[in-house]
């Protein structure tokens, strides 16, 4: 029935079920899968922005708001608002309702306002899960806010650079007491963003590796242990390992009974995975009656070295830390790639020369259960393409079949060894990192020597 009792244009609160949806290719099912916050929205609040109709014989006909009246349909609500407009001025009500619609909604707020509207909410006495439920978003997205706005210094970032989510500034936060890492992140910003999430890791992997070797140094000394810096160490002294007594007994293997000796001493360092690693040392080694073993190294194990030798220790002091951080982020940026609905570009062509080289890797992912693509894909899909993968288009197919490839990749990285990879990249390292580059990843400069290992050498270097 049309509706014309009133004077048109006005405003009227309808039963969605009496508006007519004409041309619209929309569905809920559209909705659950690419818009389940406005859905939920919708759901807690209701639609707030008026349907825009025209009247017909059948009934007011939808011409802008189709995805609102699907929703409030989908939550049995039985009351939207509806601007009635004659059919003949639709089109000019339709400009003024996108631009209403641009600069009031689909622009949106920037996350700097959220945070501070998120803040104002928790000031009025909402939780954090209470607030979650009302603005129909995830609660740590909440936590996040409130920890950005508990930094004046990350809100100013934030309203500088509107491309930061509020995880993101989150974690930015988190290293204002550190001035280097701050200072750096903040020049990434500016000059580098596409390396920030690789240099946030590694300025987290830092701080971890910090308090484990702080933790490890407070134990010893609780324990009345002398402990020194590596660069402390004083000229005489020596590594137990380097050292016997005098009936020839590896000192190294009697650590305990040395805690005797007035020149007992202890240095901590950190290996590449963060773990702290203690060393023993004589601080006078020929005053208390030790001698030198003649199958051990000098100090710091670098006696007899050649000046190459060392240039190539240091570079892996450098490096092993840097490759264990940048899996961080790669892993991060990996599990983002598998959500992709369609392949990326060549991606039949990385699978089928993964295949064609008879890759190790995979062949031992795929023997040890593929451990780390279930972690990532989820048992339930791997199962069901191992059954057949019935009623899965060839994307999907696709896209599983290259998690399980890349994933078998990121398995293998997790072998200690591979930590050098940087160093010696085979074949099989060179094609992965090169697609994940191809693919949109930026390699971080530890990565970007897999493409190009003599750019990071020694001798490179010097020259």
């Amino acid at each position: 029935m049309a509706t014309t009792e009133k004077k048109l244009p006005y405003l009227d609160d309808l039963d969605p079920k009496d508006l007519v949806l004409r041309n619209n290719p929309r569905t809920i099912s559209d909705l659950e899968s690419e818009d389940p916050e406005m859905l939920a929205s919708i759901g807690t609040h209701g639609v707030r922005f008026p349907v825009l109709a025209t009247p017909t014989d059948d009934g007011p006909a939808v011409i802008d708001g189709f995805t609102r009246v699907l929703g409030a349909l989908h939550h049995q609500q039985n009351q939207v608002p509806v601007l009635l407009v004659d059919e003949a001025e639709a089109a000019a009500w339709q400009r003024l309702v996108d631009q209403w619609i641009a600069n009031e909604h689909r622009r949106g707020l920037g996350e700097a306002d959220k945070a501070v509207m998120i803040e104002q909410m928790a000031l009025y006495g909402f939780d954090s899960d209470d607030i979650a439920e009302q603005l129909t978003t995830d609660v740590t997205v909440v936590k996040a806010a409130l920890k950005v706005r508990g930094s004046a210094k990350t809100t100013s970032l934030a309203r500088q650079h509107d491309q930061l989510d509020m995880l993101q500034l989150a974690a930015i936060s988190e290293f204002e007491d550190d001035e280097d890492a701050y200072t750096e992140i903040v020049d990434t910003l500016h000059h580098q963003p596409a390396q920030l999430g690789h240099v946030m890791a590694r300025r987290r992997q830092e701080r971890e590796t910090r308090q484990a070797r702080d933790a490890e140094i407070q134990r010893l000394t609780s324990a009345g242990v002398t402990v020194l810096d590596a660069s402390e160490l004083p000229e005489a002294s020596r590594p137990l390992s380097a050292l016997k007594d005098a009936q020839g007994e590896a000192l190294g293997d009697k650590v305990e009974e040395h805690q005797s000796c007035p020149g007992h001493a202890a240095s901590v360092r950190t290996i590449y995975t963060g773990e702290a690693r203690v060393s023993w040392h004589c601080l006078a080694w020929k005053k208390h009656g030790h001698y030198p073993r003649s199958d051990a190294s000098g100090p710091g194990g670098e006696q007899g070295l050649s000046e190459e030798q060392k240039a190539e220790r240091a570079r892996a002091r450098k490096y092993h830390p840097q490759w264990r951080a940048a899996l961080e982020e790669r892993r991060s940026k990996l599990q983002e790639l598998l959500q992709r609905k369609t392949p990326p570009k060549q991606a039949r062509q990385f699978l089928a020369s993964a295949l064609a080289a008879g890759d190790e890797r995979v062949a031992k992912a795929i023997s040890r259960g593929n451990r780390y693509a279930r972690t990532v894909l989820g048992d339930k899909r791997i199962d069901r393409l191992a059954t057949g993968g019935r009623r899965m288009t060839e994307d999907q197919v696709t896209m599983l079949e290259l998690g399980l490839v890349l994933c078998a990749y990121e398995e293998a990285y997790d072998a200690e060894h591979t930590v050098s990879t940087w160093r010696s990249p085979t074949a099989a390292d060179q094609r992965y990192f090169a697609a994940l580059e191809s693919w949109g990843y930026t390699l971080s400069p530890v990565e970007q020597l897999v493409l190009n290992p003599d750019s990071g050498s020694s001798s490179s270097q010097a020259a």
